[in-house]
């Protein structure tokens, strides 16, 4: 049996994310980008965020029936907390980001994809889920960020999803210092093995540069 290919994970650069949030066409839009890299919420737990889970005076969002139905809180750091609440205005419950098109309570299929450690999809599973009144498609969340990297010019091996958003959010996470086993609880790892990936991805690309650039190769 041939052995499995193993991949690093692929992360955004704090550029990268600048020009994306640049190439949203609205706020909603650039909102659930910014939501994305500054927590590594899932597509699904972006889409489904209620505003009575977050709490704007302590800087949390209590992610509920997050994967493997494991409950979680998350850090939001000030600046966003106040760009969603102004976001929100005067409303007090319901879906955080709206479809503009007010969307009636709906059952759409999702398709839930299972990731290894390297971040590779390794399953996917269609099931049947029920949508609240303007709650965006994953779909539909999926398509915008793949736009808004487009239009952004970034290239990458592979296409830009939202989950390229919580490997950027990992990565530069560790970059900026935070111990690994507080990133693990806000990605919401049962295993720290699983985070560590993002370890050895920033290692490896990081040492690279910094190797190269100070001992640039003569001509």
């Amino acid at each position: 049996m041939p052995k499995k290919k193993k991949s690093l994970p692929i992360y955004l650069t704090v550029d990268e994310i600048r020009r994306m949030l640049s190439a949203a066409k609205n706020e909603r839009d650039r909102l659930m980008v910014l939501l994305a890299y500054k927590t590594g919420l899932r597509c699904h737990e972006i889409t489904s965020l209620k505003i009575e889970h977050i709490d704007f005076e302590k800087n949390l969002i209590m992610v509920v029936d997050g994967k493997g139905n494991r409950d979680r809180m998350v850090y939001v750091d000030p600046d966003t907390i106040k760009q969603l609440r102004e976001y929100i205005g005067e409303r007090r419950s319901g879906i955080v980001f709206l479809s503009q098109k007010n969307t009636p309570r709906r059952k759409v299929k999702r398709t839930i994809l299972h990731y290894d450690e390297e971040g590779n999809v390794v399953k996917r599973e269609v099931r049947w889920v029920t949508l609240e009144r303007g709650q965006l498609n994953d779909a539909t969340l999926e398509r915008i960020v793949r736009n808004m990297a487009r239009d952004a010019g970034i290239v990458k091996p592979k296409r830009v999803t939202t989950h390229t958003l919580r490997h950027t959010f990992a990565c530069q996470s560790l970059l900026a210092g935070v111990p690994i086993t507080t990133v693990q609880i806000a990605l919401g790892h049962a295993s720290l093995k699983t985070t560590e990936i993002y370890l050895r991805a920033i290692q490896n690309t990081e040492q690279l540069i910094k190797d190269y650039q100070k001992n640039p190769l003569p001509v």
